[in-house]
């Protein structure tokens, strides 16, 4: 038995594909799920592209009928070396598009699905028991939440979007922007009837799951997210803020908050959640996969190989302290 949620991965870079290719091919946790792999280089994965239970789409052709994302959210030119790669990102001052994978939501087989679940190259899927693949099922298939966030009403049938894990309040007196791009946004599209006021869940984008009250909403949300990018490049002083990231092309946390705001979604806090949190998923971090702007010591000519020697103390101390395998 498997997950009735499509598991929608970016795949892009060369660090991050190898840690992924890497991952899909000794790690068991993936058998358990579809996986719809989302990527600028379809020929990097021929090793896994015969498995079953994964799909590989490059994304020119997802978001083929959507020129203007092609144009704006563009990827680097380098594919495969590594060295190559981070010194056209740091001599182009490159930002990455972060919300390429909504396109998922619009796959050609993604109606067959119940949810979907957004991990990043660094999140690493449990060896599960049928108890737990049960009890997922549960929650996408049957809109039960009991044994998987806390908080949420079994009783109630669910009319809202549910992104678990969601995240903790928005402060709004550090980011009151977010409220009027909300209400410039509904002004705009016709979202919602309520009052739009400042109440809005921050996120942390490694790791989410959707959980949608039925598959209709599968394009509007994608629909919703898709123009609030869209507006960002066409009015980009109106929309300034979503662009600020010093490595990030648009603000993947408040757009999405934004449209989970004016689509009545729930977020529930992470700590609320139980089956899709540390009992399924392991969240870990890979400061070598980033080796050219993570801050530590670095000659961008060795690559990912140099950093890991120059900083080998420091960063099995990274590993332990996260409870991460040391593989060097």
């Amino acid at each position: 038995m498997k997950i009735n949620a499509l598991m929608v991965i970016q795949g892009f870079g060369p660090t991050y594909k190898k840690r992924l290719l890497n991952n899909i091919k000794t790690n068991k946790g993936y058998e358990k799920y579809d996986i719809l792999l989302i990527t600028d280089d379809v020929e990097y994965w021929d090793d896994i592209k015969n498995k079953e239970n994964i799909f590989i789409e490059h994304i020119d052709d997802l978001r083929k009928d959507y020129p203007w994302s092609i144009e704006n959210e563009k990827l680097p030119n380098e594919k495969r070396d590594e060295i190559k790669y981070a010194k056209e990102i740091i001599e182009n001052n490159f930002k990455f598009p972060t919300l390429l994978q909504r396109f998922g939501f619009i796959w050609k087989n993604a109606q067959n699905y119940d949810g979907f679940i957004w991990p990043n190259t660094d999140v690493l899927p449990k060896e599960i028991t049928e108890y737990h693949v049960i009890e997922m099922n549960k929650y996408f298939s049957e809109k039960k939440f009991s044994n998987t966030c806390y908080g949420l009403d079994i009783n109630t049938p669910q009319k809202q979007i549910v992104m678990c894990p969601g995240g903790s309040k928005l402060d709004e007196y550090h980011h009151p922007y977010i409220l009027d791009y909300a209400k410039k946004i509904n002004e705009k599209y016709k979202i919602t009837n309520k009052e739009i006021t400042h109440n809005f869940m921050m996120f942390d984008g490694n790791f989410i799951t959707y959980n949608f009250p039925d598959k209709n909403y599968y394009f509007k949300f994608f629909d919703l997210i898709n123009n609030i990018v869209k507006e960002y490049f066409e009015n980009k002083n109106e929309f300034f803020h979503l662009g600020t990231h010093t490595m990030w092309l648009t603000g993947q946390e408040f757009i999405t908050s934004i449209a989970m705001y004016l689509m009545n979604g729930t977020m529930v806090p992470t700590n609320s959640c139980n089956i899709l949190g540390n009992q399924t998923f392991d969240i870990f971090c890979y400061p070598e996969d980033r080796f050219w702007n993570w801050g530590w010591e670095c000659d961008i000519n060795e690559g990912q190989e140099g950093f890991v020697k120059k900083n080998y103390d420091k960063l099995k101390h990274f590993y332990e302290s996260r409870g991460q395998k040391w593989v060097y």
